[in-house]
């Protein structure tokens, strides 16, 4: 019983003037960070210590100017004395391996409101124009998801110019404008049974190489049995569903062949709206196991099925032989409707068809049941 639902993300492209940092390669801050957490603080004359260093040797300068590097970085805050301490984003960022160099530039940010992206932005680039906000014509103020975020660690969809799909937002202005970049995403999701459900998000966002995109993004939704339950409520079958045993009650009459043959039915849930998850384009659920609703189906259910597979004579010994599994399969015992089917009743059955309905074998069937009737194969 796959699932899998999707929906257009709804995405929007403007034009702002941002400081946002990318990850660099930068293995002097990290070694920095390292002796400032061993040390508790660090001074210049420290960082150039002939033994301890990490530049051994040289102008005390040079190591206040590391500092004073790491503190623009906000890794390392200044203190009495010359004294510089991690700050807890140094902490974070050693913890991580990971240095983010702002950037203060006019950017494109393409943004959603979608709930099921752990992060409103999805993609960055550097402005072709890179002119300043009062420059620019049709500026307005910014959505606030866009402004409040800050001081952030985001990853995107897509990877940005360094490479890396990191980006530490620090500070978004409040106004920009619209941009016409367009995107077209499609968010999927998909749960197995026994399996993690996953969210992939598939389509074009951003300009240049690499604008096709398929990926998983981080999502923690319900687990198979739950999400499918959640999507029975909304059909029409929902007050059928028995979500304990996972099977769909139906009444003989309301299925077709295909369905009482293979016990498995076919539902489509129009435009599902779950909460917290946002509403879905239809999503059909496959193979949904199928019982009888009452008694009285299980019984019309049994007996169809002990019929269509019927090929021989019914003589008493072959109707026991046949109907015992069959009687045990649906339970009809449970029920009190075990009875073996009686031929009179299939006679009836077979002669209520209109003849231009009959098909081989029931015409088969009516003469062979008809025959035992005559040679008194069926007691009264």
């Amino acid at each position: 019983m796959r699932i899998e639902m999707n929906r257009k993300v709804d995405v929007v492209a403007y034009e702002v003037l941002a400081t946002l940092a990318f990850p660099e390669d930068r293995t002097e801050i990290l070694s920095l960070l390292q002796m400032a957490e061993e040390f508790g603080s660090l001074t210049g004359e420290q960082v150039v210590d002939r033994r301890s260093g990490l530049l051994p040797g040289r102008p005390r300068v040079m190591g206040k100017r590391l500092l004073n590097m790491a503190a623009d970085l906000e890794l390392l805050e200044g203190g009495h004395g010359g004294r510089f301490n991690l700050t807890e984003y140094g902490r974070e960022t050693l913890e991580n391996e990971t240095v983010f160099v702002p950037e203060e530039a006019s950017w494109t940010i393409w943004v959603t409101k979608d709930p099921l992206f752990p992060t409103s932005i999805l993609h960055v680039e550097r402005h072709r124009e890179g002119r300043s906000d009062r420059d620019r014509r049709g500026v307005e103020p910014l959505p606030s998801f866009v402004t409040g975020i800050s001081n952030s660690n985001i990853d995107l969809i897509r990877s940005h110019h360094t490479g890396s799909s990191q980006v530490r937002v620090k500070e978004i202005k409040p106004k920009g404008r619209l941009s016409e970049s367009k995107a077209d995403l499609t968010l999927i999701i998909i749960a197995h049974h026994g399996q993690e459900t996953i969210a992939r998000v598939r389509g074009v966002v951003g300009s240049g190489k690499g604008n096709q995109i398929d990926r998983r993004i981080q999502f923690e939704g319900p687990e198979h049995m739950a999400l499918f339950s959640m999507l029975m409520d909304q059909s029409e079958f929902g007050i059928d569903w028995d979500v304990n045993e996972g099977v769909l009650r139906a009444g003989f009459k309301e299925l077709s062949l295909t369905e009482l043959r293979n016990h498995l039915k076919t539902i489509h849930v129009q435009q599902p709206d779950l909460d917290k998850m946002g509403s879905f384009n239809s999503v059909e659920l496959k193979s949904i196991p199928l019982i009888p609703r009452t008694g009285d189906d299980a019984r019309q259910w049994a007996e169809w099925e002990f019929w269509t597979d019927f090929h021989g004579h019914p003589w008493p010994d072959q109707l026991n032989s046949n109907w015992t599994p069959l009687s045990e399969r649906f339970n009809l015992l449970s029920y009190g409707v075990a009875d073996v089917p009686s031929i009179s009743n299939r006679i009836d059955q077979l002669q209520s068809i209109p003849r231009d309905e009959l098909t081989v074998a029931d015409l088969k069937q009516l003469r062979r049941c008809q025959a035992i009737i005559d040679l008194r194969g069926e007691s009264a």
